[in-house]
């Protein structure tokens, strides 16, 4: 089965037009699984919502 992945940029002024909001939705099979995207937070969501087990290891440059 081929799942379906998407990244939805989205934008959003405050009503004083002052200041302006951004982020990235993430979509599994056209259901939305995070409103706010990270490299691995978007991982983890696509992994639990196909519900493939895993291990994510994450490492810092010095």
């Amino acid at each position: 089965m081929k799942h379906k992945i998407a990244f939805v940029e989205w934008e959003k002024e405050c009503e004083d037009g002052a200041c302006c909001e951004y982020g990235t939705k993430l979509f599994v099979d056209g259901k939305k699984v995070l409103d706010s995207v990270t490299p691995v937070k978007a991982v983890r969501a696509v992994l639990n919502e196909l519900g493939i087990e895993y291990e994510i290891e994450q490492k810092y440059d010095d």
